[in-house]
C-alpha cells in the first residue's frame, strides 16, 4: 500500500509555507493558476525535506498538489 501525504499550509506575513510529512518521500509538489488544465502544472522549485515557503506578494491564484513520483 502507499501511504498518501497530507499537504499542510501555513501562512506568516506575506509567505506561505507548504510541507508534508517527511516520512512520507516520492511526493512532487506542482503549483498551478488554472486548475482546470491537466497540462498546466509545474514542479515547485526549492522543495527540501518535503517543505518550501513561498513568497506570496503579487502572486495571482496559484493552486497546489501532490504528486506520486513515478
Amino acid at each position: 500500500s502507499v501511504a498518501i501525504p497530507t499537504l499542510n499550509l501555513s501562512r506568516a506575513g506575506s509567505s506561505i509555507t507548504l510541507s508534508w510529512e517527511q516520512n512520507i518521500p516520492g511526493w512532487i509538489l506542482e503549483n498551478s493558476t488554472d486548475i482546470g488544465s491537466n497540462d498546466a502544472w509545474d514542479p515547485v522549485p526549492g522543495v527540501v525535506n518535503n517543505s518550501v515557503t513561498l513568497d506570496i506578494t503579487g502572486v495571482p491564484k496559484n493552486f497546489f498538489r501532490l504528486r506520486k513520483n513515478p
